[in-house]
């Protein structure tokens, strides 16, 4: 099956410690997981739970969210505004074993009530296949 996720382009990460240092460190949220396959929620992809991620000042992202056995590990880009970073992650061990893929998005800033949103995103598109989009949603707070 062919996998398509959004891709982003990556700016030298140097660029994260100079412009984005408000993003390092580590956050923690409650997320929320969705699957829609073939046109279909699934309900058995729903979850909200909790997730820890840690941005290293030269973009590397690790993460959990151990209630559903998701690990993610990836890297982080400065995205067109200094309060965006561009995400791409890649998760495994997951419960739901569709969500073990390639994730991308963003993660916004917003400083005044000091918190950040995670969007990411992957689909799986092919002919004849199982068509699937799943969705990551958090907000987080250090």
């Amino acid at each position: 099956m062919r996998e398509i996720c959004y891709l982003i382009a990556l700016f030298p990460l140097s660029a994260i410690a100079q412009s984005h240092a408000d993003f390092n460190g580590e956050w923690r949220g409650q997320s929320q997981y969705q699957a829609t396959v073939n046109g279909n929620v699934d309900p058995s992809a729903h979850t909200v739970t909790n997730i820890t991620i840690s941005i290293a000042p030269q973009g590397k992202i690790v993460g959990e969210s151990p209630e559903n056995g998701c690990s993610l590990l990836g890297i982080a880009a400065p995205g067109l505004a200094p309060t965006i970073l561009n995400i791409d992650v890649t998760f495994s061990g997951c419960h739901y074993s569709a969500y073990n893929r390639r994730f991308s998005g963003t993660l916004a800033l917003y400083p005044k009530d000091q918190y950040t949103a995670l969007s990411l995103t992957s689909a799986q598109i092919g002919i004849g296949k199982v068509n699937a989009m799943f969705d990551i949603k958090a907000t987080l707070r250090r």
